[in-house]
């Protein structure tokens, strides 16, 4: 409980885009569009200036179309990483 409330006091002030966030490495597209992390993954991004903080497990799976945040990170990810892995 002690380390999530440092890695989220140490995610604050951050400037980077979604974008900038995506390590495509950690990531690994399957046949129907969703995605799946290859390790856990933290994302801390600003958007609209607003910050957030995506967290996934290793083997977590994104859908395309999910509500909240998955649709925009699926779509940062073709972007990102579809066209250059």
């Amino acid at each position: 409980m002690v380390l999530l409330f440092a890695l989220s006091v140490s995610a604050c002030g951050t400037k980077q885009t979604l974008d900038q966030a995506i390590h495509c490495d950690e990531f690994h597209r399957l046949s129907d569009g969703s995605w799946s992390t290859t390790k856990d993954v933290s994302l801390d991004y600003l958007l609209n200036g607003i910050e957030y903080q995506l967290n996934y497990s290793k083997g977590a799976l994104i859908k395309q179309n999910a509500e909240g945040d998955g649709s925009r990170l699926t779509a940062a990810l073709d972007k990102k990483c579809v066209s250059n892995p």
